[in-house]
């Protein structure tokens, strides 16, 4: 089977490996794009605390970068 590659910004390259290495229970990632707005929210549950921090930017990597990171 032949793989198809894609080159990908670092904003989803950092995505990628969070979404990979996370072990926080009910770990979510929702990504959603309105009227050119782009909207990315993250929460998972860490030691029975709920983390939840979002984003907002005209490019997903906007968006991504101003996601305050729960995951550190």
């Amino acid at each position: 089977m032949k793989r198809a590659w894609m080159e990908v910004t670092e904003s989803e390259q950092q995505m990628l490996e969070i979404i990979r290495e996370t072990d926080a229970d009910g770990f979510r990632i929702m990504i959603e794009r309105r009227d050119g707005v782009w909207e990315v929210s993250v929460a998972g549950k860490s030691q029975e605390k709920l983390l939840i921090t979002r984003g907002v930017g005209p490019s997903f990597d906007e968006a991504w970068n101003n996601v305050a990171p729960p995951w550190t």
